[in-house]
C-alpha cells in the first residue's frame, strides 16, 4: 500500500523517452547542473505559453532544445524575435555552447496531462479578491454587529443577537449572593392544588 511511481519513470523505454539524452563521464554532475538550469529559465520564461515539456540533447559542444508547447506563436514571437532573444540567454546559460532550439506544436492540448483541461489556465496567476469590494464587505460586517449591539434607548442592554432587552439587576440584588438573586429576580409561582396538571 502507498507505494509511489515516477509516472515517466514507470513508462521509460516503453512509451516514454528520456527528457535529457546526453552521455558525460566525469564532468556528470557539471552538466546535470546546467540541465537544470536551462530548464528552470525556460519554466520561468514561457509560464504564459502552455509547455507541455522540454527535451534537452547534447552532442559535444552543441545543446539542442526541443520545447514542446500548445501555444508556439507566443515562443517564437513576431517574425522569430522571442527565439532569438532565448537563444542567446540559453547560449550564455550553457557557458557558450551552440543552443539550437525547436518548437513541437501540441495538436490536442485538452488530452495532455501535463496542461490539465481547457477551461482550467495553469499559465495564470490565481484569482485575488480586489481590495475596494473586500474592504466594503468588512465595513458591512462591521456595521452590522455594531447595530446588534448597541445599547436600548431607555438604558437597557440587548443581549447580543437577542431583540428582547434584558432589566439590569438592582445594587440590592447584586449584593446578595447568586443564588438568593436569582431566587429574588424569579417571578413567584401560582398556587396550584396538589394533583391538578393545569
Amino acid at each position: 500500500m502507498g507505494q509511489k511511481v515516477s509516472p515517466t519513470g514507470f513508462r521509460l523505454g516503453i512509451t516514454e523517452d528520456w527528457r535529457s539524452r546526453w552521455y558525460a563521464g566525469k564532468d556528470y554532475a557539471d552538466v546535470l547542473e546546467n540541465d537544470i538550469k536551462v530548464r528552470k529559465y525556460l519554466d520561468k520564461y514561457l509560464a504564459r505559453a502552455a509547455v507541455s515539456k522540454i527535451e534537452i540533447e547534447r552532442a559535444g559542444e552543441k545543446l539542442r532544445v526541443v520545447i514542446t508547447t500548445a501555444r508556439p506563436g507566443v515562443v517564437i514571437g513576431k517574425k522569430g524575435a522571442e527565439i532569438d532573444a532565448l537563444r542567446k540567454k540559453l547560449e550564455k546559460i550553457a557557458d557558450g555552447a551552440t543552443v539550437n532550439i525547436e518548437v513541437v506544436e501540441v495538436k490536442r492540448p485538452e488530452l495532455d496531462a501535463e496542461l490539465g483541461p481547457p477551461g482550467r489556465r495553469r499559465d495564470e496567476p490565481p484569482r485575488v479578491v480586489p481590495r475596494r469590494p473586500r474592504a466594503a464587505a468588512d465595513a458591512a460586517c462591521q456595521d452590522r454587529l455594531r447595530i446588534r449591539h448597541r445599547q436600548h434607548p431607555d438604558g437597557r442592554h440587548r443581549r447580543p443577537g437577542v431583540g428582547l432587552p434584558r432589566r439590569r439587576p438592582s445594587r440590592s440584588e447584586v449584593e446578595q449572593p447568586r443564588s438568593r438573586r436569582l431566587h429574588a429576580s424569579a417571578p413567584p409561582r401560582p398556587w396550584r392544588p396538589r394533583g391538578s396538571r393545569r
